[in-house]
């Protein structure tokens, strides 16, 4: 595994900034496909009513 010697200080704590930053931006976009994830099964499963889904979807569109 090849090490840097001699990175800054400055530059390593910004990269371990962006990494951070990165992380919690990755973690938010994963709950929000896992809460996709559920809708769409328990669309395909009959749980969940559709319809009114739809017409809050479209609500919150008419608003906007």
């Amino acid at each position: 595994m090849m090490q840097w010697p001699f990175v800054r200080r400055s530059t390593h704590l910004a990269v371990q900034r962006e990494n951070y930053v990165l992380r919690d931006a990755l973690k938010e976009a994963n709950r929000e496909l896992l809460k996709h994830r559920r809708l769409i099964g328990g669309i395909r499963s009959g749980s969940v009513d559709v319809v009114g889904i739809l017409n809050k979807m479209t609500k919150q569109e008419a608003d906007s």
